[in-house]
């Protein structure tokens, strides 16, 4: 779960990892229907408190889907026993020269832990969002 300090608790148990199938018992990069998952954040929510799962939710310039979640799994979270936890995150990405081999490559960067209210940041992921979708 998470703390009410932000820090994400993952607990070492066998869980269906809702990014790749795979078990675990957390996921710290996951999509929502707010970029490229299948789920909306109220699925994964759902998802997650139902497995004991802790996320990470990292939409593509996006926070949206994060703030729908953990508003979704804290009202799971205030009915009963709660082992799971959703937290916020961004991806974001960058070209990045390799050194000697003259390639450009994309560079996939994940924020963890985010402030989903912070203003500055949710204007820069729109504004870079508008920028990728239309340039």
């Amino acid at each position: 779960s998470v703390s009410e300090d932000g820090v994400l608790d993952i607990r070492e148990v066998e869980l269906p990892n809702l990014h790749r199938g795979l078990r675990a018992s957390h996921d710290s990069h996951v999509h929502t229907t707010a970029s490229d998952g299948e789920r909306t954040p109220k699925m994964l929510a759902k998802e997650a408190y139902a497995g004991g799962i802790s996320v990470v939710v990292t939409d593509h310039y996006s926070m949206s889907g994060a703030v729908y979640a953990l508003q979704e799994h804290k009202l799971l979270a205030e009915e009963g026993d709660c082992v799971s936890g959703v937290a916020a995150g961004i991806e974001l990405s960058a070209r990045v020269e390799l050194p000697g081999a003259r390639q450009i490559r994309k560079l996939n960067i994940l924020g963890v832990g985010i402030d989903p209210g912070n203003r500055r940041l949710a204007e820069w992921s729109r504004c870079s969002r508008s920028r990728r979708t239309t340039g």
